[in-house]
């Protein structure tokens, strides 16, 4: 430093020139490196990525379908880009599913980690990461690694212009300098030797005669003038010495109030003595106090933040080498803790030896500036990272529609590059009748200075394909509100303006199906709300076209409120389970005011994620249907009826026939056998008889055996006389008699035990019957006879009878409680010659039968095994006439 200032100032200017020069281009030079690299790696990166998104497009439906030959063969074209070493694509799973390596790299194995959606630098390599995904879900991951070789090849030549120039610069700076320097320093030069002359002879008359107008020329008439101040105010230096000083006095208090107030403080660094003086606001700014401080630079320094105190200490070290003044900014740390932003100024001044003695300076505290300036550049990257990031393309354009600026997604959407829009209109880059069309809608709004939102435009690619954008527009205006253009974004809605026709043309045919179904077709959401129907569905509910329907209900159309209440429920049914429900029948009133029935189907409407949103219905009019399965169903049943009956009447022919058979056969039978049996049992009879009579004194035996005998003989009887009646009814002679008189009669006759009680409910008001009493007595007779041998244990018999005016009949009931009978045995029990007594020949309730029939009269049977049997006999009362057959 010492060498530096005992130089001339010839050379001096000539080493700041050459040092200032060098800087300048070094930094230069660095900067542009610095630059450069950013731009070739960003570059870079940018192609890999294109390149990687147009493998991963084309990738995807080789992947889903899993060809891996058409996988390598997208990657194949990667041999035309020299600097990616390898790309590969893993599945789903993680597998590698295709591989590409460039010739220069060694088939080694790849231990590749792929997730997320990044890349990654190293010294000698990028790798760019990136899923592979289709409608959403990631099928797959791919890995490219490209070479940085090409971007140090680049750099080692820009490098080598760079010294070259330097070098260049350098050397034209010196040439200059040694040229123009003596018309600069040959008046300094003289100058000097003024002063010299003047400070050793202290003759202050002195006076330079140099005339230039440049800053030596100033320097020097104000050399002059100082001389002549200084002649003039030696003499009243003394007078003003008091007044100066209560000046300065009264201005040092102003200036430390205007320190305070713009937070700047002034200090003085005795370079030689290393003392530094601080303004009391400059202690305020560094939080301390003068006891604190220890009014040295390594003080000061300790006071400087740790990561700046380097940066401090060479500002400072190369101002006091080259003696100029410095600016810088750096951050304080403060013995509490906190740190603060300051801008340090400074000057240095040499002493007689032309070495630096002082530095004058000042400290200001910039921190709220500094944070705002920090805050207000973050804002700014973050909206242009956001702008250049975005998938939109970003535009602003003056007053006359001319493009000033464009985001790089332009490249993206219609391929050409920032430079190459910028200063052209838009409608240059729309065919002529789009720009035409666009331009006369604009028109009115641009005018208007309004903005525009949602505009739809045709642009031509660079390629020549069609690309439809949406751009939104709003009008620039200064600080004074004078308009400057329009700012706004596009955005490529080319995939969705096919997804939109193709959906048109989806839903297009979907009504076309749904129209030409010959059903009623409808759908509702989830609060059973209509969204829509065919035609035949908006017909029969009054509505002119289906449109209408949309966001009406059940109660809102034709059908009573009883049908809109079961098509809700059964909408809530199928919507709560995910089931549908089909074929289910149901009427429906419409709009014609006619009831139709209609066989229903609905099953649930789903989206994309499973969920139930609402139903589709389908039903068909069954009304024509109902009615020929209603005309089928009452044919069947009247048909069924007749089968039924004409059944019924054959089974009875039959009967009647077998029964006939059977009768004929004991008609055959009981002729002879009546014939030959009645005489020798009353011949038995009389002369049982005869004994009774004679044998008066016989012993109780004989007596008995004789009631035995005689008991049997009219057994006996009895089964000749059933035998006869069964097969040969004589017509009966029908008298009036009381039915109690009749039954008490029969009683009489029948040997009851002692076992059964006979209860009689018979009341003495009942008309009498207009019966044969021998035919009908015997019909009581073998009920009585059948009730008292059904309980062998002993039980109940019970006779009832009972009047039915209307009918004019009388029915008589002989119920027993014994062991009664199945049902097999009920549908045989008229049939002659069937018996379940053992003794019986089973005549006796064929006797029955034939006799209450005869005497106009029916019998019915009801009874339960366990429980008893009840007979009915319903014979006309005196009122009504008597039938011969």
């Amino acid at each position: 430093m010492s060498v530096f200032q005992d130089m001339a100032i010839r050379r001096k200017l000539m080493v700041i020139v050459i040092l200032s020069a060098g800087v300048a281009l070094l930094f230069t030079a660095v900067v542009s490196i610095i630059q450069q690299w950013i731009v070739y790696r960003n570059e870079l990166i940018n192609n890999v990525n294109s390149q990687a998104s147009i493998i991963s497009i084309n990738s995807t439906t080789a992947i889903l379908s899993r060809d891996r030959t058409a996988v390598n063969a997208t990657l194949s074209a990667l041999h035309a880009i020299d600097y990616i070493d390898f790309a590969v694509i893993q599945d789903k799973s993680g597998k590698i599913f295709a591989l590409y390596l460039h010739a220069r790299r060694a088939p080694t194995p790849l231990h590749i980690l792929l997730e997320g959606d990044h890349h990654a630098f190293n010294m000698t390599h990028v790798d760019l990461y990136r899923p592979i995904v289709f409608k959403g879900e990631t099928i797959g991951r791919m890995h490219v690694q490209a070479s940085l070789l090409p971007v140090y090849e680049q750099l080692l030549r820009n490098l080598l212009i760079t010294l070259i120039t330097i070098i260049g610069g350098l050397s034209a700076a010196l040439a200059l300098i040694t040229r123009i320097s003596p018309g600069i320093l040959g008046p300094l030069d003289s100058l000097v030797e003024l002063m010299r002359t003047v400070s050793r002879d202290k003759n202050y008359a002195l006076r330079s005669d140099l005339r230039n107008k440049d800053e030596v020329g100033v320097l020097a008439g104000a050399f002059n003038n100082m001389l002549e101040q200084i002649q003039s105010r030696d003499n009243a230096l003394e007078q003003h010495r008091a007044l100066l000083e209560h000046e300065v006095a009264q201005r040092t208090v102003s200036l430390t109030e205007a320190q305070r107030i713009a937070h700047i403080g002034n200090w003085e660094w005795d370079v030689i003595e290393d003392k530094l003086s601080w303004s009391d606001e400059i202690y305020h700014i560094f939080g301390l106090t003068p006891q604190q401080f220890g009014a040295d630079y390594v003080a000061f320094m300790q006071a400087v933040h740790p990561e700046d105190r380097q940066h401090v200490e060479q500002q400072v070290h190369t101002a006091l080498q080259q003696m100029r003044p410095y600016s810088f900014d750096h951050r304080i740390l403060r013995p509490d803790g906190s740190v603060r932003y300051v801008r340090e100024r400074g000057e240095v001044y040499c002493g007689a030896d032309g070495r630096p003695d002082k530095v004058l300076g000042t400290v200001h505290d910039i921190t709220d500036s500094w944070l705002t300036e920090t805050a207000l550049a973050a804002n700014e990257k973050r909206f242009r990272d956001l702008v250049e990031q975005s998938s939109d393309w970003i535009w602003e354009t003056d007053i006359q529609g001319i493009y000033t600026y464009v985001s790089p997604q332009c490249k993206a959407i219609l391929g050409y590059g920032p430079e190459e829009i910028i200063g052209k209109s838009p409608f240059e880059f729309m065919p002529q009748e789009e720009a035409e069309h666009i331009s006369i809608m604009l028109q009115e709004t641009i005018q208007a200075q309004q903005p525009f939102l949602h505009l739809e435009s045709i642009h031509l690619h660079k390629d020549g394909h069609l690309v439809v954008l949406e751009t939104n527009g709003v009008p620039i205006f200064d600080q004074n509100g004078e308009f400057g253009g329009y700012r706004g974004m596009d955005r490529d809605i080319s995939e969705r303006k096919q997804a939109e026709d193709a959906l048109r043309k989806q839903k297009e045919l979907i009504t076309h199906i749904i129209e030409a179904i010959p059903h009623f077709v409808f759908w509702k959401d989830r609060d059973s709300n209509y969204l829509g129907c065919n035609a035949n569905f908006a017909k029969v509910a009054g509505l002119d076209s289906p449109e209408k329907i949309v966001g009406k209900n059940d109660f809102d159309l034709p059908w009573n409120r009883d049908e809109a209440e079961f098509y809700r429920k059964v909408d809530s049914e199928v919507m709560a389970s995910g089931e549908a429900r089909l074929n289910i029948e149901e009427t429906q009133v419409q709009a014609d005011k006619s009831k139709v029935y209609v066989l229903t189907s609905k099953i649930p409407l789903r989206d994309a994620q499973g969920t139930v949103v609402g139903i589709l219905g389908m039903y068909s009019d069954i009304t024509e249907r109902k009615r020929i399965e209603d005309e089928i169903r009452k044919l069947n049943e009247e048909l069924e009826i007749k089968v039924e009956e004409r059944t019924r009447q054959l089974l009875e022919t039959q009967e009647a026939l077998v029964r006939k058979e059977k009768l004929a056969v004991l008609g055959q039978v009981a002729g002879s056998v009546g014939h030959e049996l009645r005489n020798p049992l009353g011949v038995m009879n009389n002369a049982v008889y005869f004994l009774q009579a004679v044998l008066t004194d016989a012993d109780e035996t004989v007596k008995e055996y004789l009631g035995i005998i005689k008991n049997e003989i009219a057994v006996a009887d009895r089964i000749v006389g059933d035998l006869l009646d069964s097969v040969r009814t004589k017509p009966p002679q029908p008298q009036m008699i009381g039915v109690g008189n009749l039954i008490g009669q029969v009683l009489n006759k029948c040997d009851i035990p002692a076992t059964v009680t006979v209860n009689q409910d018979v009341p003495d008001t009942l008309p009498s019957l207009l019966v044969d009493p021998v035919q009908i007595g015997q019909v009581f007779r073998n009920l009585i006879s059948n009730g008292v041998e059904a309980m062998p244990e002993g039980g109940t018999l019970t006779i009832r009878a009972s009047a039915d005016p209307v009918a004019q009949t009388i029915t008589v009931s002989v119920k027993d409680t014994g062991i009664g009978m199945t049902h097999e045995h009920l549908s045989r029990l008229f049939q002659p010659l069937f018996t379940t007594k053992a003794k019986g020949i089973g005549l006796g309730l064929v006797v029955v039968k034939n006799l209450t029939q005869a005497n106009g009269g029916k019998v019915e049977v009801a009874s339960e095994s366990g429980q008893g049997t009840t007979f009915t006999i319903t014979l006309p009362s005196a009122a009504l006439p008597v039938s011969a057959g």
